[in-house]
């Protein structure tokens, strides 16, 4: 499994208030699309998201109430899209026109469904980019996926 290490509030925002958009500065690799991906919360926090997420009525907790350091959910990457460059899907996966979405932010914006926040966050070390999982820390997230979701791979 791989996984992708976001700054908080964004993976709080993911498993919790149903942000379905990762932007990044770089698209996935397409052999990735349709796979279960684990977003991991970093350490680092940006105080002003945390305020910008509760100015527009979100429930946010502050710096100190969120997970940091752990894998907080899992996600279906089902696509990315980036205007001028095209959209990419996962096959049977239609386009949510991403950038209308309050979430949106690019330049490319990663397309997540069937988010699943973990009841115990696991406690794990981060990497840039998209990194992989090990596997003790693997099966311990599919032990808490067990009977919720289908293995996409």
């Amino acid at each position: 499994m791989r996984a992708l290490t976001l700054i908080q509030p964004w993976s709080f925002a993911v498993a919790h208030l149903g942000k379905p958009i990762e932007n990044r500065t770089w698209a996935p690799p397409d052999w990735l699309l349709g796979q279960r991906i684990a977003i991991h919360a970093g350490k680092k926090v940006d105080e002003d998201a945390i305020r910008q997420l509760r100015r527009v009525g979100f429930n946010c907790p502050g710096p100190t109430g969120l997970v940091a350091g752990r894998i907080e959910s899992t996600a279906i990457l089902v696509g990315w899209c980036w205007p001028g460059r095209g959209v990419m899907l996962a096959e049977g996966y239609e386009d949510p026109n991403a950038t209308s979405s309050p979430w949106w932010g690019g330049p490319c914006g990663w397309l997540l469904d069937d988010v699943h926040a973990l009841h115990a966050p696991i406690p794990c070390r981060g990497a840039q980019g998209l990194w992989k999982v090990s596997p003790d820390i693997e099966a311990r997230i599919r032990e808490q996926l067990q009977g919720k979701v289908q293995d996409h791979g």
